[in-house]
């Protein structure tokens, strides 16, 4: 059964467990796939793709990180919400 935010209140820092891994996961590829593309700029080869497409590899990459965190943000921010009622 999924955890709710009012019967445990320490879920909301908490909670972020199983998406926190995808999250790093998908930010260490966007910084690889950044790396890849700046040396292949630099020197002047394509490095199985082009310089472009591995920086909009990069780019999806931490577009995906941020969207497995948003729903934990949002969580988050209501259970403060609620806490200062």
């Amino acid at each position: 059964m999924a955890k709710s935010w009012e019967k445990e209140k320490g879920y909301a820092v908490d909670g972020l467990s199983g998406h926190g891994w995808t999250t790093r996961i998908s930010w260490f590829l966007g910084v690889i796939f950044a790396i890849v593309g700046v040396i292949g700029e630099l020197m002047d080869t394509t490095l199985a793709l082009t310089s472009m497409s591995w920086y909009l590899l990069s780019i999806a990459a931490f577009a995906s990180g941020i969207v497995n965190v948003v729903p934990w943000a949002i969580g988050l921010y209501l259970h403060a919400k609620e806490a200062k009622k």
